[in-house]
């Protein structure tokens, strides 16, 4: 592989997906990685067809330390590492539902603070 690699943390949405894009138009190979797998494959094909040398989701909660450390393990086993590394991981609740709903809260908080 001898397109520049770029990994995008949390780029279902947000900055991240507008990044890549801009990346994927410069023609690096992107490794991308969120929640949302049917997300993810959709933003993979959309880079590819804006230019990208290639692109691969992986689903992946920053909340579960385990699956971080499979995630790492297998990005080290590549035999091209990543010249650009964008952490991107976010959940926006609105205060209503973060008073209603406590898990939201915590969601929100364990995405954005600890993962």
């Amino acid at each position: 592989m001898s397109a520049r690699t770029a990994l995008l943390i949390g780029a279902c949405s947000g900055i991240a997906t507008a990044i890549a894009r801009e990346l994927a138009a410069q023609g690096w190979f992107l490794l991308l990685t969120g929640r949302d797998c049917e997300r993810l494959d959709a933003l993979a094909q959309d880079l590819v067809a804006r230019g990208a040398a290639g692109a691969i989701g992986h689903t992946l909660d920053v909340r579960d330390p385990v699956a971080v450390d499979v995630f790492f393990d297998h990005l080290a086993a590549r035999e091209q590492r990543p010249g650009i590394v964008l952490i991107a991981p976010g959940v926006m609740t609105s205060n209503e539902d973060c008073r209603r709903d406590g898990a939201a809260l915590r969601r929100m908080v364990e995405t954005n603070f600890s993962g």
